[in-house]
């Protein structure tokens, strides 16, 4: 009897909760794209890094599996000092912002953008991860560096969708 009371536990543990876990990516695609907004660099770098992380966090929960704040910030952070997009986004990012009034919400808009799809591909690249059985330990990110990239591309495409009011969570067709 108590061996199938674990099987049957161990299947909750297995049921992808898709469903769930792209309402999450989605409501903290939000976030991130609102503290994008915040006019101080390092507060608004700092509060979408702590979004990306608690996402982690969420999701991880959601499928059932651990959570280790320290291991999510490492791998996010991998990710994202990977990605050759994050580092042109926040050079133009700056850049705009020095070009008077239109510069200042072009920048805003650019960054919150970035907050936006970087959040996206963090989000679907651990629900992917975590729907193949994978943990934060089995993890490894310089192997989904190019996914990121790649879902950062399709991220950048529903959070212009998002921001036009025309909402799409689905991935990009490719």
């Amino acid at each position: 009897m108590a061996q199938k009371k674990n099987t049957s536990e161990l299947q909750v543990i297995t049921d992808a909760p898709t469903a769930e876990a792209n309402k999450i990516v989605t409501r903290y695609m939000w976030y991130s794209g609102g503290v994008g907004l915040i006019p101080v660099p390092v507060v608004d770098y700092v509060g979408i890094t702590a979004l990306q992380i608690k996402v982690v966090d969420e999701l991880a929960k959601t499928y059932g599996l651990p959570f280790n704040k320290e291991i999510a910030r490492s791998i996010v952070s991998t990710l994202l000092a990977g990605a050759a997009t994050g580092s042109l986004a926040s050079g133009t990012a700056s850049l705009l912002r020095s070009i008077p009034i239109v510069g200042g919400i072009l920048g805003f808009t650019t960054i919150s953008l970035y907050a936006m799809a970087t959040t996206y591909a963090i989000g679907h690249i651990f629900i992917q991860h975590f729907e193949a059985g994978g943990t934060l330990l089995t993890f490894n990110p310089e192997k989904m560096k190019a996914y990121f990239d790649e879902l950062y591309t399709n991220g950048r495409e529903v959070a212009n969708s998002m921001m036009k009011n025309k909402p799409s969570t689905e991935p990009a067709a490719e």
